[in-house]
């Protein structure tokens, strides 16, 4: 696992670091920009769904006990990330994710909230890391995450960041170490990275977002990604995702403040989802 994750910067694509360039450009707008408290709850809409992979037309908003366990973990994790800035990713913050998304909600019957899993697992088709070397693949993936290797190359603390979200996000599903609550684990992961790199609170969502919204480019580019061994395809669907979200979140903010009263409503996903700003928790069956 510690070779697989010596991903090496030089074989990724110009295109990505030309939208990596644009993320960090949009990020430092969006982190001057006064935000009208009317744009707020726009700004904070968070997409909620359970994903299932394409051609599957059985996609539904989570059950309002687990929607609601989603909204209550992201504001932990945002605010720990405000309070306590940076801090090394252990193992048991991964733990501890997952446990506080799959307490108190129907979760598979198979999985134990905040266990990592002692079953081997087929998602979908897809067949997860073998139960055994869980342990160990979620231990090195939290190594990498902490060490300097993007900094070493001369990327500052925002731009690396970013990557390693991605990457984080990647690897979290690759390996799928718990019985349950693999997708939302790994953005609770990915958004504090976000977090505590540098992207504005009210950003760090849009990944999430992104993935929901476009089930079929998501699971596309992890296939491609997994079967050829080149994380790039997964990391330049996400980094689109992510400056088309942040130009959405700045065209939000220049209409409020313009005083336009329309506003801004991203075409749902053909799927049955649920939008719900994560400053509030969920009413019905979001």
């Amino acid at each position: 696992m510690n070779d697989v994750l010596h991903i090496d910067h030089n074989f990724f694509p110009s295109s990505l670091w030309v939208l990596l360039g644009e993320a960090v450009a949009l990020c430092g707008q969006l982190s001057a920009t006064l935000i009208p408290p009317r744009a707020a709850d726009e700004l904070q809409r968070f997409t909620l769904i359970k994903l299932s992979p394409p051609p599957s037309k059985n996609s539904q908003p989570y059950p309002e006990q687990a929607a609601d366990r989603l909204i209550k973990a992201f504001h932990q994790v945002v605010r720990c990330a405000e309070e306590q800035g940076p801090r090394p990713i252990k193992t048991a913050d991964v733990i501890g994710y997952n446990k506080l998304l799959l307490e108190g909600t129907a979760f598979d019957v198979r999985a134990v909230p905040g266990k990592l899993r002692r079953h081997d697992i087929v998602f979908h088709g897809y067949r997860g890391a073998p139960w055994r070397e869980c342990p160990l693949l979620i231990d090195s993936l939290c190594d990498w995450l902490n060490a300097d290797e993007y900094l070493l190359c001369e990327l500052s603390l925002l731009p690396a960041s970013i990557l390693k979200a991605m990457v984080a996000h990647f690897w979290m599903v690759q390996i799928h170490p718990f019985g349950d609550g693999n997708g939302r684990t790994a953005r609770l992961l990915e958004a504090r990275i976000l977090i505590e790199g540098g992207v504005p609170v009210c950003a760090a969502h849009l990944l999430s977002n992104h993935y929901n919204e476009d089930r079929a480019g998501y699971y596309h580019s992890l296939e491609v990604a997994a079967m050829s061994g080149d994380i790039a395809p997964f990391m330049l669907f996400a980094m689109q995702g992510l400056v088309s979200g942040l130009e959405r979140h700045l065209n939000i903010i220049r209409r409020h403040r313009s005083g336009r009263r329309r506003r801004f409503a991203p075409t749902p996903p053909k799927s049955s989802a649920a939008s719900t700003p994560f400053a509030h928790a969920p009413s019905g069956a979001a």
